[in-house]
C-alpha cells in the first residue's frame, strides 16, 4: 500500500489514478509542482458522493436489511418455523460480521494495509448496497417468473453478499466487485448443478 501524493488516502500500490480524489499519481515534467497543502479540485459527482453522510452503524444496518430479506425469502419459499427463521436471521447477520472483520484483520496483518476501521467498514456498507437491491428485485420477480429462474436470481443474491468484504480486501475498484460477484456466483451455479448431477436434493426455493 502507498499513499496518494495529494489526498493522502491509503490506496494500492499499482493504481496510478488515485480513487478517492481522481490525481495521478506519477510526477511528470508536464505536471507543476504543488505545494504540500494542495488540495486537488473535487468533481461534482465527487462533491456529491462526499457530501452524503453515512449513519453511525451503516455497515451493520446494510447487514440487518440483507439477513431481514434472506429470512423473508425462507418465510416465503419454504414457510419454515418461527425457530428456524431466527436461526436463518442470527446466522447470517453474525456471518456477515465475521466476514467483515476478518476481511479487515487480513488487510491490516497480512497486506499491512493502513486503513482506518471506519473506513474500511463503510466501504463494505457501500459494496452490500447492490445485494440489497437484488434481493429486492427477487422478491418482486417472484410473482412473476417461474422456479428455475427464481434459483438464479437467488445464487446471485448470495454470491452479491458473500462478495462484499473480499472486494473491499482486494481493493476499492468496483470492477473488483463485479468480478467477485461473476465467479462466486458461477462457482455456486456449478456446486448446484453438480449436486443436481449426482442426485443431491437441495431445496432453497
Amino acid at each position: 500500500m502507498k499513499k496518494c501524493i495529494y489526498c493522502k488516502k491509503s490506496i494500492d500500490d499499482h493504481f496510478r489514478i488515485c480513487p478517492y480524489c481522481g490525481e495521478n499519481q506519477e510526477y511528470t515534467s508536464a505536471v507543476p509542482f504543488r505545494e504540500k497543502n494542495y488540495v486537488p479540485p473535487v468533481p461534482e459527482e465527487r462533491k456529491i458522493t462526499a457530501s452524503f453522510k453515512r449513519p453511525k452503524y451503516y455497515v451493520l444496518i446494510v447487514f440487518l436489511l440483507l439477513s431481514l430479506l434472506l429470512t423473508g425469502f425462507a418465510q416465503l419459499f419454504s414457510a419454515p418455523g418461527m425457530k428456524f427463521l431466527l436461526l436463518i436471521f442470527v446466522s447470517s447477520y453474525l456471518t456477515q460480521i465475521l466476514l467483515a472483520l476478518v476481511a479487515y484483520l487480513i488487510s491490516h496483518f497480512a497486506f499491512s494495509q493502513e486503513r482506518e476501521v471506519q473506513e474500511f467498514m463503510d466501504q463494505i456498507g457501500d459494496a452490500g448496497i447492490p445485494a440489497v437491491f437484488v434481493g429486492i428485485i427477487l422478491l418482486i420477480a417472484k410473482a412473476f417468473v417461474s422456479t428455475p429462474i427464481l434459483l438464479i436470481f437467488f445464487i446471485f443474491f448470495i454470491s452479491s453478499i458473500a462478495a462484499a468484504s473480499l472486494s473491499v480486501l482486494l481493493g476499492p475498484a468496483k470492477r473488483i466487485y463485479a468480478v467477485l460477484v461473476l465467479f462466486i456466483f458461477l462457482i455456486l451455479l456449478l456446486l448446484y448443478s453438480m449436486s443436481k448431477w449426482y442426485g443431491v436434493s437441495i431445496s432453497i426455493l
